[in-house]
Parts: C-alpha cells; sequence; structure tokens
C-alpha cells in the first residue's frame, strides 16, 4: 500500500472543500475535475469506513506496519484472512490506534461534506416535485452489506450505515461507558479522546447522503418497482436498528454487554413495519442535540414505509 502524508492528504481534502461553496452549475463546467475527484473520494471513502468499522485489524495493520520482516508478513498474511471480517471492539486500544483513528474521522468529514454537492438538495428533492434532479446520477451501489477491506469498489448503501452504526455509534457509546472515569484517567500517556462534535459531523452527513441518494432512486421513474421496494425494505431496517441503538445512548442507558456487541447482526427480513411502528412508540426528546436525528426518523416512517 502506497504511503501517503497526511499533511498531503488533508491538502487534498480541504481543496476539495472548497466545492461547498461552487454552484453546482459552475462545477459541472470543469466535469472532467469534477468526476475524478468525486471518484476519488468515494473509493477513500469506501477504504475509510471498512478499516474503521474494524478496530482490531486496523490495529494489527498498524502494529505490522512498524514492524515489518519477513516472519511478520507471514503473520500479517494470516491474520487477515482471521481478522479482517470481524467488526469486534477492542477494550484497550493503544494510543496509536486512537490517534489514527481520530485522523481518519477528521479526513472522512471533509470527504462526506464534499460529496454532499453531488447529491440532490434533501429538502428540494422531498418537498418540489417539479425538482429537476436528472442531472445528478445515483452513485451509492443498491447493496447493503458492509465493506471490506480489500474490496475495491464504490461504496453501497451498506458502506454509510455500517459507517453511522458500527462506527458513530459505537464510538459514542464507548466514550459514554469511559466518561465517568475519564478524570481518573486523565494522566499523561493516556489515549486521546475523539471529539463528539467529529464523530456527529460525520454520522448526519452520512445520514444526509443516504437520504438524498435513496429519495434520488425512489424518484427515478426508471427504477423498476421491485428495486425500489428492496431499497424501502433493507434500508428501513438498516435505519431503524440504527435509531434504535442511538435512542439507547441519547438515554445514557446500560450498553449492550460484550456478548450482545459480538454476536451478528440481525438478518435483513420483511418485518421493518413493526420495527418502524415500535420506534414511532418512543421518539426522540426534543433537544437541540436530536432534532436532526428526529427528521430521520419521520423519513424512515413515511419514506420507507
Amino acid at each position: 500500500m502506497k504511503r501517503i502524508k497526511y499533511s498531503e492528504l488533508m491538502k487534498h481534502i480541504k481543496y476539495s472543500e472548497l466545492m461547498k461553496h461552487i454552484k453546482y452549475s459552475e462545477l459541472m463546467k470543469h466535469i472532467k475535475y469534477s468526476e475524478l475527484m468525486k471518484t476519488s473520494m468515494m473509493y477513500m471513502t469506501q477504504t475509510f469506513i471498512a478499516f474503521l468499522m474494524r478496530p482490531r485489524y486496523l490495529q494489527q495493520v498498524l502494529e505490522v506496519a512498524t514492524k515489518w520482516t519477513d516472519q511478520s508478513s507471514k503473520i500479517y498474511r494470516l491474520s487477515v484472512l482471521q481478522q479482517q471480517s470481524s467488526t469486534e471492539d477492542i477494550d484497550k486500544p493503544s494510543k496509536q490506534l486512537v490517534h489514527i483513528q481520530h485522523r481518519m474521522l477528521d479526513v472522512l468529514s471533509h470527504s462526506l461534506s464534499s460529496l454532499k454537492k453531488f447529491t440532490p438538495d434533501l429538502c428540494e428533492i422531498l418537498h418540489e416535485q417539479n425538482m429537476d434532479y436528472s442531472e445528478f446520477d445515483p452513485f451509492l451501489a443498491l447493496a447493503f452489506s458492509g465493506p471490506s477491506p480489500d474490496q475495491d469498489s464504490i461504496p453501497s448503501f451498506g458502506t454509510l450505515t455500517s459507517c453511522i452504526r458500527d462506527v458513530c455509534v459505537k464510538l459514542l457509546m464507548k466514550q459514554e461507558v469511559r466518561s465517568p472515569h475519564k478524570n481518573s484517567n486523565s494522566e499523561e500517556g493516556s489515549p486521546e479522546i475523539i471529539p463528539k462534535n467529529l464523530i456527529h459531523y460525520v454520522m448526519e452527513n452520512a445520514l444526509y447522503i443516504v437520504m438524498s441518494q435513496a429519495t434520488r432512486y425512489l424518484r427515478d421513474p426508471h427504477l423498476p418497482s421491485s428495486e425500489k421496494q428492496l431499497l424501502k425494505r433493507e434500508l428501513g431496517t438498516e435505519m431503524n436498528y440504527f435509531l434504535m441503538e442511538l435512542q439507547r445512548y441519547l438515554r445514557r442507558g446500560t450498553p449492550s454487554s460484550p456478548s450482545a456487541a459480538k454476536s451478528p447482526r440481525p438478518a435483513l427480513s420483511t418485518t421493518t413495519p413493526m420495527l418502524g411502528r415500535s420506534l414511532s412508540q418512543s421518539s426522540f426528546a426534543s433537544t437541540p442535540e436530536t432534532e436532526f436525528f428526529k427528521f430521520v426518523q419521520e423519513f424512515v416512517i413515511q419514506v420507507l414505509k
């Protein structure tokens, strides 16, 4: 894997952030460059999420990168086969791992924010029936499984829902568990804390793209109805699971036990309407922190029903 300096990567990403301040019509005048930027950010997003949702695997990669010998190369190849499919968390992550997770989330926040330029404005596509959305080609694949580190493909709905649930919510819940002890563990040398506002920013941008892209697909008259039903069913199930876990976090309830966290995700099924009904009976409390998530909840109920 080619090494890229973090400073160089951030210059590239922050330059792409400038696209947010350029009208889409102006951006399309430089379509070759904008498409290149979009493609680069899409593949990077896919790869970063695949690693972030596998902290144990990421830590192994970091360890091997600093001790690369012929023997460790063999061990590395074996560990890849054993660990890359596991999303199991680490109870005591290394300082290096948390530092890299922080930087990767920082880059991911810029990437997702820039990708919003290439998807329809969410409010417009939801409420403006005459909106011309044909200029926005869908860029999320209609697939719903999480990404793999060795997968060289564009992101799918499953990529971003994995980012939302398996990266952001897990990080928030993990910080909540540790927060009562943060004062006693504040000695020098303890792992850095990933800012909550950064985690929220990544999560909200991912949710925005998911909802905009889903609406773009559902309003496409050329998309077969079977594909639309698949999108509603699978994405609705994923979003409901995310919202229930988020509610548990916001209520400051007891997080899942370690054994529950290691259990496989429930299989997708046609039980989404039941989840939707149970969710609507326990809506989010009205606070500034939850206003956007209340909107997401309404989107699931009204659009993905």
